[in-house]
């Protein structure tokens, strides 16, 4: 009897196929993705596509690369440069989303916060975030002269002189 097997969410279809000709039975279970995952795991042949794979000094399989623009991103660009039909200022869509969006943050909604940080990250670009164990480690490193003048001057420039 061969099976074959359909993936959908966390069901599976499984296609069940008897030792008489055209003889199908087709079934819906709710068997947990661990089954299904342990099913595949038995019975998946890694051979297959060896033979289609790309191999170490053939052409290309894509010579343009990737491309510069990505579809969505210009039919975005698109619509936002679009004058707003509903809007009496004659403004484009980026404009009211922005206004929106500032009003939004300096509101006292649950979205104000949200609402700033994005506004800061297109404005002022998004922060880098530093690992906490090396700030730690920076510190354990400097002398008590050095982060007394940190202290004072909120710079680093006198690190190498010691009293």
């Amino acid at each position: 009897m061969e099976h074959r097997l359909f993936l959908a969410c966390s069901h599976a279809l499984v296609l069940e196929q008897g030792p008489a000709m055209g003889a199908m039975r087709l079934t819906l279970t709710s068997a947990p993705l661990r089954r299904i995952t342990t099913y595949m795991a038995t019975n998946f042949d890694p051979s297959i596509g060896t033979a289609t794979r790309w191999r170490k000094g053939q052409a290309s399989p894509n010579p343009g690369g990737r491309p510069k623009t990505k579809v969505l991103s210009e039919a975005l660009r698109a619509k936002l440069a679009e004058v707003s039909a509903d809007d009496p200022e004659h403004r484009t869509n980026a404009e009211i989303i922005a206004e929106n969006l500032v009003r939004i943050a300096s509101s006292e909604n649950r979205g104000a916060i949200a609402a700033a940080a994005e506004i800061g990250n297109r404005v002022e670009g998004r922060a880098h975030s530093v690992e906490i164990s090396d700030i730690r480690q920076e510190l354990r490193d400097k002398s008590d002269f050095e982060l007394q003048y940190y202290l004072e001057h909120a710079c680093w420039r006198m690190n190498r002189l010691r009293l």
